[in-house]
């Protein structure tokens, strides 16, 4: 599809993927507190408003601009889906509970995002639909949102948590709105989205338009980390009892600074981001490699994009299993899919190199497996961790996913196009009329068109390019590989309806999690101690205790009360 659109409306391949990212990624945590001041309802109908907006605008698209403005409102409105998704799912919940609710998800998330690249029937439905027209593809999700938001307001809405500002009795809906404006961390909010954009910005500036040294990109990566080291500072001071939130006290921190005082947190967040990478390298830059080095149409490119839907069905199977069944755990699935997506992505990249295709779909489907053993066990391993703060946590995770897509689009594309037309001007020229282009990316039918030998050159460049495309987000899986190996572990326990009736078997089956580095606890021996119960249940605990104690004094009390006038007589 990018193909297409880019050859008729004459604009950036990578542009069309930034102006939904930058939106998507920046405003996820917004989308969070949106849910929790005013409900999830209204935040579900305020995200699909903006997707069917945004789909109609790209679909009448006449111009470059407007297309670009139609994508970044897609990208605004969907960027609370998934964090919406899970966040609905774990209210009310317990670890269990959330854990097959989010199973479900996980197995059907391909017919959820078949408006977007990711796996499933999408990349094969927008192949199809953009050789009629690329328009078809934009077309699709105004269907999809209409039909969502009626079912939201019919079917979930009375279902669903009501935020801060829930309407009652006498209440205006005026007065509400009016009233949550106040508890939105605007400061913080706008913050985090000027220093979020700045730094993408520049990331897809550097080494295309500008070069890395230039004013505009330099500009923008000071001014960007200037912003976001200001947002987490005054998020800090908007903690209780801090200078900040004395002086608004109605404002909720966006993303709490308590988060980062256990270490999981971060290595979490790295996990997440090299997910996101994953997803990009494995939809849109193989998609590349299939088109440009193999001469795929965009419906056959699709079609070959499915290799990587099994390899992540096995993989969210296999974390079902280890989080439902046995053995119950989060930290096996995030370490073996971590382990197991790098080493396939290494490999495909290799094969890339080479133009061996029936290895390319192999470790394309190992890759997504490694991909899907953690989609799961990433949003419960951050419930035990947080179990009181699972709204916050599951933002901050749903914010790293996009940004991990946003910056390996921007790294890869700055990449790809520069090798590319780098090795296109180390090719002679083909005569015969046929001139390769100095710069950019040719389209499919001027590839076609040329002589055998020369397309087999430039082939084998477009292959090339990929591969260096692919290396350079190698270290960041990297890195993913070595935050599991430090992460503590939660154990799952079971569904309410599978506990047992006795309190030994009921204390055995809660969930447990241990913050430490399970791998070192494992070898010194020391699982047992250091293993505790969820925040939530020691608090619900606490107030068991206290319930417990205060009926105690009622019954003493009361043969005393009923005893002194009997003395008296």
């Amino acid at each position: 599809m990018l193909t297409h659109l880019t050859d008729q409306l004459s604009g950036s391949f990578n542009w069309i993927v930034a102006a939904y990212t930058l939106t998507f990624t920046t405003f996820v945590p917004a989308s969070g507190q949106l849910a929790d001041i005013y409900g999830r309802h209204f935040a579900l109908q305020f995200e699909m408003f903006w997707i069917t907006i945004g789909s109609v605008l790209c679909a009448a698209a006449q111009s470059w601009g407007m297309l670009l403005m139609g994508r970044a409102l897609q990208g605004l409105g969907a960027a609370g889906i998934m964090n919406l998704s899970r966040i609905i799912l774990s209210d009310g919940a317990t670890l269990a509970e959330n854990s097959r609710g989010n199973s479900i998800l996980s197995l059907i998330s391909g017919c959820r995002y078949a408006s977007r690249y990711r796996y499933g029937v999408g990349p094969v439905v927008g192949g199809y639909l953009s050789e009629a027209s690329w328009r078809y593809v934009f077309v699709l999700p105004v269907g999809v949102a209409v039909v969502a938001m009626l079912l939201i307001f019919f079917v979930m809405r009375d279902e669903l948590v009501h935020g801060r500002v829930a309407a009652t009795a006498g209440d205006s809906r005026r007065k509400n709105i009016i009233s949550g404006l106040a508890i939105i961390d605007w400061p913080g909010l706008v913050m985090f989205i000027l220093g979020v954009g700045l730094i993408i910005l520049a990331v897809q500036w550097g080494g295309i338009q500008y070069s890395w040294s230039s004013a505009a990109v330099l500009a923008s990566f000071i001014i960007g980390g200037f912003l976001c080291v200001a947002f987490f500072g005054y998020e800090y001071l908007l903690g209780p009892r801090r200078a900040v939130a004395r002086t608004f006290p109605s404002q909720v921190p966006m993303i709490p600074s308590t988060l980062f005082r256990r270490k999981d947190t971060a290595l979490l967040m790295m996990i997440n981001f090299s997910a996101g990478i994953s997803l990009v390298s494995a939809f849109y830059f193989i998609s590349y490699y299939w088109q440009f080095a193999e001469g795929y149409s965009s419906s056959q490119a699709g079609i070959q994009l499915l290799y990587y839907t099994p390899g992540l069905g096995v993989g969210a199977y296999v974390a079902l299993y280890l989080c439902n069944s046995w053995p119950r755990q989060t930290f096996s699935p995030l370490l073996i899919g971590s382990v197991v997506e790098g080493v396939g992505l290494a490999l495909l990249t290799f094969f890339i190199s080479v133009r061996n295709t029936t290895m390319v779909k192999v470790f394309l489907a190992v890759a997504g497996a490694g991909t899907g053993l953690r989609v799961m066990p990433v949003v419960l391993h951050a419930a035990g961790i947080w179990s009181t703060r699972i709204s916050s946590m599951q933002s901050l995770l749903s914010f790293m996913l996009p940004l991990g897509e946003t910056i390996g689009i921007s790294v890869m594309g700055a990449v790809f196009s520069n090798k590319f037309s780098t090795l296109l001007s180390q090719i002679p020229n083909p005569g015969n009329g046929f001139s390769l282009p100095s710069s950019g990316i040719p389209s499919l039918d001027f590839l076609d068109s040329l002589p055998a030998g020369a397309k087999e050159e430039v082939e084998n460049a477009a292959a090339k390019a990929v591969m260096w495309a692919f290396i350079s987000v190698l270290p960041f899986v990297g890195f993913s590989i070595v935050a599991s190996v430090f992460l503590g572990n939660v154990w799952i326990g079971e569904a309410g309806n599978e506990r047992k009736h006795t309190k030994e078997d009921y204390d055995a089956e809660k969930g447990k999690v241990l913050y430490g580095v399970y791998l070192l606890a494992l070898v010194k021996g020391g699982i047992a101690s250091h293993k505790q119960d969820l925040e939530v249940n020691r608090e619900v605990e606490g107030r068991e205790k206290v319930v417990d104690v205060e009926a105690a004094h009622v019954d003493v009390a009361r043969p005393i009360r009923t005893y002194e006038p009997v003395a008296g007589r």
